[in-house]
């Protein structure tokens, strides 16, 4: 989880990295259009690192994709410290931000293939408690540090995950997908053990390996065919929230609440970790669906009561406290749900490239504070009523068993669970 948390540490560094730049007394002078392009500079690649790394985990594996991603991370990281021009922040933004899309699908998917179905929702919703707790260390790093030596400890990181992936095996399924059967079955055994349950599901994953035979998408020669599959097509939601990561300082300015902005940050940066971390229990304890439906409706609620509180104006604390409340609902749901459901609801031999489907756009302040919430209120509400309608249980099923339903039954195999009689439980 190293990686993604530099990932997070990404995303949150520009909110502590722009206030320190804007000083009188800093390094490097920028004007507000060159911080601006600070800050989404590490945005405009990530769309870009989602496609390339469902190619290269479906080409090298998850566990290799892992380690090349690592490289250019840990130089992004060490140009940013190294950095005496605004061209020098440009770039080393660029790289790390793209390291988060290659980073974001991969993670998910290694760790949905790799843990059995008791503990697959906790580790996917740790995804998300990575990236929160990276976003709280990049803001007590800001707080307390100058920004360079913030960035050189941020390297640290992805030079760990590099070590620590080395002492782990291969993701089985795409080991059984390239007709590497032995090796499939002993990091099978390494990451499961030798249950009866994982025996089972290892003998399943096999046998339908073998059916199907070795590559990338081999049921469909055609790629096209293949990505209008019922299988890929169906769990294709778009779901997903960015939180007000790259601007957190300048946000909490603006709202006026009266507490000083980096005290703020952390608090909101603390509540987020404590939220993501009641998430990975929540998860596996109510399902995704209704914590995702619950999730939509508090944000969008939040949101819309912060615009108006702007709009109107309010006591001072009221901005601050409704901002809480809608991390607190999206670290719920809407933020490590979409992570999980990533890892569980695409086929393996898809499941590379349909992850790249969750992306998180940048804050764009283009119309004020107030109505940049109207807006997320107002997708937070439509994406609920849609998250309602649209949106499967996975809980306690193997990741054989959900595509399967896809197969067979479709999405309302997954909504009406009680009419299904394939209850992995006992399984």
């Amino acid at each position: 989880m190293c990686a993604i948390i530099s990932s997070g540490m990404t995303t949150g560094f520009s909110a502590v990295l722009l206030p320190q730049l804007e000083l009188a007394t800093s390094s490097i002078s920028i004007t507000k259009e060159e911080a601006s392009w600070i800050a989404s500079m590490a945005a405009l690649p990530m769309a870009l690192g989602c496609l390339l790394s469902g190619v290269l985990m479906e080409r090298f594996g998850r566990k290799t994709t892992h380690q090349l991603i690592c490289v250019p991370f840990v130089i992004g990281w060490v140009v940013i410290s190294l950095s005496r021009q605004v061209w020098m922040l440009y770039l080393g933004r660029f790289l790390t931000g793209l390291c988060v899309g290659l980073q974001g699908p991969l993670s998910p998917v290694y760790v949905a293939e790799s843990a059995g179905p008791q503990f697959r929702a906790i580790l996917l919703a740790g995804v998300s408690l990575s990236v929160s707790s990276g976003i709280l260390i990049s803001h007590l790093l800001g707080t307390f540090l100058y920004w360079q030596l913030a960035a050189a400890l941020s390297a640290l990181f992805p030079l760990a995950c590099y070590i620590a992936i080395s002492f782990v095996p291969e993701s089985p399924p795409w080991l059984a997908a390239k007709g590497r059967i032995t090796e499939a079955i002993l990091a099978f055994r390494w990451f499961r053990g030798y249950s009866p349950e994982s025996t089972k599901e290892l003998v399943e994953m096999i046998n339908k390996h073998q059916v199907q035979g070795n590559g990338f998408v081999n049921e469909d020669k055609d790629g096209i065919r293949a990505l209008l599959d019922p299988t890929f097509t169906k769990p294709f939601f778009f779901s997903g929230v960015n939180a007000v990561a790259f601007y957190t300082v300048h946000i909490i300015r603006d709202v006026g609440s009266g507490v000083d902005e980096y005290i703020a940050t952390n608090i909101i940066g603390i509540v987020r970790v404590i939220m993501s971390a009641a998430a990975c229990v929540l998860t596996r304890q109510f399902g995704r669906r209704p914590l995702t439906i619950i999730s939509c409706f508090g944000a969008a609620a939040s949101l819309l009561l912060l615009g108006v509180t702007l709009r109107f104006g309010s006591d001072a604390c009221v901005p601050l406290l409704l901002l809480v409340l809608y991390i607190c609902f999206i670290s719920i749901g809407l933020v490590p749900l979409p992570w999980v459901m990533v890892g569980e609801v695409f086929p393996v031999r898809l499941r590379g490239f349909g992850s790249v489907v969750k992306t998180a756009p940048g804050i764009m302040e283009a119309i004020g504070a107030d109505g940049m919430f109207f807006l997320y209120g107002a997708v937070a509400l439509v994406g609920a009523v849609l998250m309602f309608l649209c949106l499967p249980e996975t809980r306690n099923r193997t990741l054989q068993q959900i595509e399967n339903n896809y197969k067979r039954g479709g999405l309302w195999a997954f909504i009406a669970p009680h009419k299904q009689n394939n209850n992995v439980t006992n399984s």
